[in-house]
């Protein structure tokens, strides 16, 4: 069996492409990306890395003999403007989609978001995977997750003989993650801006687990991937043991306050931070755990201290090299 990876150099291929190295079943890994891979081992014979855009006309070159597609390109920390990021999120993701059909690909694997639900008020949860899509539209990431599903689901009925599994996994957490809400937990200080809205954090092998037990069962479908569990900040300084800086939103340096975190931030992790800290985005991951036999080994609390004791350790390994 022959696969192919999108955005091979990205941190989730990173995690799962390990698995499907070393898995006899795979014979080949065809990497597509315009960066060559650097968290993975180049070395194994099984990796072919192909330079070429998402984007391009000629991608369906790449897919000769390809049985298997992981799509993971997407860019998730904007540092490009916005109309870049929906070329290559939504029309990359379409032109990725449509090339692997005409290739005559037996399986598509691709990991959307919970953003692709949406932040909204009137959501009921937690999320099951038909629960209706909200995506808001000033929330870059919700907005591009959104489309491309809203494109797949065309897909899937234009190609029907064609496995599709989608998945959607809550905020991410792992040695080497850098968003917002790492960035905030890394902290020594948490900052807790009065919202009761809880947070559902997941460990990154557990989601690579769940994407390689769809791949091996070759199971198509829709999976929410949450760590369970969420929490409040004001529950994770209780769980990390740091302090808490209480801010009043409703008194004006409270509101000065905030504007300064979204202001030292670029437009798109701002949005990350202001969205899901007002209107949770919490699933219900039961159906992956049926259907998969998935079983994570962290829920969000063991997550968050996962992640905080390796980067304790890395920063004490950091000292001692000095």
């Amino acid at each position: 069996m022959k696969v192919l990876v999108t955005g091979i150099s990205g941190y989730l291929a990173s995690v799962v492409t390990p698995r499907l190295l070393g898995d006899d079943e795979v014979e080949e890994v065809r990497g597509v990306d315009l960066q060559y891979p650097q968290n993975i081992d180049t070395t194994n014979s099984k990796l072919v890395f192909i330079k070429k855009d998402v984007r391009a006309p000629d991608i369906v070159d790449s897919f000769s003999e390809i049985d298997v597609l992981f799509h993971f390109a997407f860019i998730v920390t904007p540092n490009v403007p916005y109309d870049e990021i929906d070329s290559i999120n939504i029309e990359g993701s379409k032109n990725i989609f449509n090339a692997a059909a005409k290739a005559g690909v037996k399986h598509i694997l691709y990991t959307s978001s919970v953003a692709a639900y949406g932040a909204d008020p009137t959501h009921k949860l937690p999320l099951k995977e038909d629960s209706p899509l909200k995506p808001n539209e000033d929330w870059y990431y919700s907005r591009t997750k959104g489309a491309v599903e809203r494109f797949l689901n065309e897909f899937e009925q234009k190609y029907p003989d064609i496995k599709v599994t989608r998945f959607r996994p809550a905020i991410f957490l792992g040695p080497n993650i850098d968003n917002p809400f790492s960035t905030l937990l890394k902290s020594p200080v948490i900052m807790d801006f009065g919202y009761d809205a809880k947070i559902e954090w997941v460990w990154d092998q557990d989601v690579a687990d769940a994407i390689y037990l769809a791949f091996k069962k070759r199971k198509a479908g829709i999976y929410n991937l949450g760590g369970e569990n969420p929490l409040t900040w004001k529950e994770i300084t209780e769980v990390t043991g740091k302090e808490i800086m209480q801010v009043d939103l409703n008194s004006e340096s409270g509101r000065e306050l905030f504007s300064q975190l979204l202001t030292s931030l670029d437009r798109g992790s701002a949005e990350w931070l202001d969205k899901p800290m007002k209107y949770p985005i919490l699933v219900d991951s039961s159906k992956a755990r049926k259907e998969l036999g998935w079983q994570p080994k962290y829920d969000s609390a063991g997550a968050i201290k996962a992640f905080l004791s390796l980067e304790a350790e890395t920063d004490g390994q950091t000292t001692s090299n000095r």
